[in-house]
C-alpha cells in the first residue's frame, strides 16, 4: 500500500522535474530554444 508520506514524496520530486518535462514538451513540437537566439549583425563591425 502506498503511504501519503509517499505521495507527497512522488509530487514533490515531479513538481522539481516541471521545468525540464517543459524543455523536452518544446522540443517534441519543435521550438527549440537555440532558434530563438540573436546573432549579431556581422554587418556592424
Amino acid at each position: 500500500m502506498v503511504t501519503v508520506e509517499e505521495i507527497k514524496n512522488a509530487i514533490a520530486k515531479h513538481k522539481l522535474e516541471l521545468p525540464r518535462y517543459q524543455k523536452l514538451y518544446n522540443y517534441y513540437i519543435g521550438k527549440h530554444s537555440i532558434l530563438d537566439r540573436k546573432l549579431p549583425d556581422e554587418t556592424k563591425l
